[in-house]
C-alpha cells in the first residue's frame, strides 16, 4: 500500500507537518518575546493586581528562559530536518 503513494507526495505531507510544528514553535517564541519585551513598553494600569512586583518580575524571567528554550529547540528541529533531507535524498 506504500508503494503507491509517490514520493514527492510524501515530500508534501513530511512539509506540511513541518510547516505545523515550526508554526506552533514561532509563535509560542513570538508570545514569549512580547512578555519579555513588556519590560520596557509604558503600561496602562486598569485594574489592580494580585501580583508583587517580585512576582511580575519572576514571571518575566520564566519567560525569557522558555523563549531560550524555544529558540534552542527550533534550531535543533531545523538542524535534525536538514540533515533527514540530505540523508534520505542525497
Amino acid at each position: 500500500m506504500m508503494d503507491n503513494i509517490e514520493p514527492r507526495l510524501w515530500g508534501c505531507v513530511i512539509g506540511f507537518i513541518l510547516a505545523g510544528v515550526v508554526g506552533t514553535v514561532l509563535r509560542n517564541i513570538l508570545w514569549y518575546l512580547g512578555r519579555v519585551t513588556a519590560i520596557w513598553r509604558p503600561q496602562t494600569i486598569l485594574l489592580p493586581t494580585a501580583q508583587t512586583p517580585w512576582q511580575v518580575m519572576s514571571n518575566g524571567c520564566q519567560s525569557l528562559f522558555i523563549l531560550i528554550i524555544l529558540i534552542f529547540f527550533l534550531v535543533c528541529l531545523v538542524g535534525i530536518s536538514l540533515f533527514m533531507i540530505t540523508f534520505f535524498l542525497g
